[in-house]
């Protein structure tokens, strides 16, 4: 696969990404099964998500959620850098929890 709208390296002046770039270490998208650029290794990549699999992740999505509706009120005025950090935490155990269920065993390689 090739990508007809190649990453603008020479934007990123004084980056890690830019220096990458510039040795030739960053991933093409022919290297990855993401098809999502030249800058983007497989281990962010998608992967799809069908039948019982959906359901499972969407019933997760809920869940926190409904998780996060229900302390937020909990939490009392003036306190709110604490929700902010429930938050985040929320989200990056949703994020793990779907990639646990919908991620191929093998990492989404072929």
């Amino acid at each position: 696969m090739t990508n007809n709208f190649p990453f603008p390296y020479h934007l990123l002046k004084d980056s890690k990404l830019a220096a990458r770039a510039a040795k030739g270490k960053i991933m093409d998208s022919s290297t990855t099964q993401t098809g999502l650029g030249p800058s983007v290794a497989p281990e962010f990549g998608a992967w799809p998500i069908e039948g019982n699999t959906l359901t499972n992740v969407n019933n997760v999505r809920i869940a926190f959620n409904t998780l996060l509706e229900t302390i937020s009120p909990m939490f009392v005025k003036g306190n709110e850098r604490y929700l902010s950090i429930v938050k985040t935490k929320l989200e990056e155990a949703c994020l793990m929890t779907v990639k646990g269920i919908a991620k191929p065993s093998n990492g989404g390689h072929a």
